[in-house]
């Protein structure tokens, strides 16, 4: 046995002693009451896990002079789940909610978990995302800083952007640095007179103090005449000059994050067993390739529906990488995956590919 793979199993067997005390009475120093049930741990394991319990443990502090510390404002689900990272190197999240995953989020985050704050946020996925929770994910993705969270807000948000403006009482619940972000992004694309609507219906009802900051960012140059004479100038914030003096204005136009692709072929293969699970197997199976019209940086295929494929991609037809392999107890309606520079598609499945996004 090399060195090297020495190092690694002894490091295994090390890391297989540690998941043996995961809620272990014995040896424990110290436990943790979280609604009325007791987690028994121990304190120098918890301390080089993280620095936080570092601070609690062995620090000048209350806690660190006694066997029995109380948690509040917590719940048990989240403790464990912290418990059982730093036990064992993973937690399982499968009958988290998606509020629940957040919570789980910034929980690792005040315990200075860092990986398993992006482990968390690595586990939502855009299937999590509704009009009930976005203003929620967004908030926390924004306040830890988490840009892989952030992205699939967006793609959410500008999947969905047209639907969202219309939903004023939505748009309305949005915290400001959401409501300043969507202003500023080309890709989310609305009616620039939609969006108006939108910002007034919000500050109506959150009257904040900045509101002319995210006026400043509305883009009057793509506002018709007729619009601003019948629905922006009633308001009275903004004058006739204000108007006129737009249309000199560089402000870009909105953008839609729909890809310009052509099919380029399109037929049924022969039943591949690979392919297909106990279930389907009576299925044709059907291969589409489409050509975008310029190669592009891709991080999620959006569907109108929820699909069953294979996905390959690249930048030679004849040298595709599969992104995404499919089962009967995984079929999505978007497909999420590292961002990769690509001019081709290719899906083989059971579905009729003629309606989807690229983002």
């Amino acid at each position: 046995m090399s060195e090297i793979n020495a190092k690694t199993s002894n490091l295994s067997k090390v890391g297989k002693v540690v998941s043996n005390f995961y809620l272990s009475e014995k040896f424990s120093d110290v436990y943790f009451m979280v609604e009325g049930e007791k987690f028994y741990a121990h304190r120098f394991i918890l301390a080089a896990s993280c620095k936080y319990f570092e601070k609690l443990l062995f620090w000048e502090s209350n806690e660190s002079k006694v066997k029995e510390i109380v948690l509040k404002c917590i719940t048990k689900k989240l403790f464990k789940a912290v418990l059982q990272y730093i036990y064992n190197g993973f937690t399982e999240t499968e009958d988290f909610t998606p509020i629940q995953l957040l919570s789980l989020m910034k929980l690792a985050h005040e315990y200075e978990l860092v990986d398993l704050v992006q482990l968390s946020a690595n586990k939502f996925k855009l299937d999590h995302f509704s009009y009930d929770n976005i203003t929620k994910v967004f908030e926390c993705a924004a306040l830890l800083q988490n840009d892989s969270l952030l992205e699939k807000c967006w793609i959410f948000l500008e999947c969905n952007s047209e639907e969202i403006v219309a939903n004023l009482d939505l748009f309305s619940s949005f915290s400001f640095r959401m409501v300043s972000e969507i202003i500023l992004r080309d890709t989310f694309y609305a009616k620039e007179i939609d969006i108006f609507k939108a910002i007034m219906a919000w500050n109506r009802v959150n009257q904040h103090p900045d509101f002319e900051t995210i006026l400043r960012n509305l883009r009057l140059n793509l506002i018709s005449s007729e619009d601003f004479f019948t629905h922006i100038r009633p308001c009275n914030v903004f004058s006739d000059i204000q108007f006129l003096e737009s249309t000199y204005s560089e402000k870009g136009i909105r953008k839609r994050t729909k890809c310009n692709v052509k099919c380029i072929s399109s037929f049924r293969i022969p039943k591949d067993r690979s392919l297909l699970t106990q279930s389907n197997a009576s299925h044709h199976i059907l291969e589409t390739t489409y050509e975008l019209e310029e190669a592009c940086e891709i991080t999620c295929l959006y569907f109108n529906t929820k699909m069953a494929l294979n996905c390959y991609v690249g930048l030679d037809q004849s040298e595709l990488k599969q992104v995404y392999k499919w089962d009967d107890f995984d079929v999505k309606n978007y497909l999420n995956f590292e961002r990769t520079r690509i001019k081709f598609i290719k899906f083989v499945g059971l579905e009729d590919m003629s309606n989807f996004r690229f983002y």
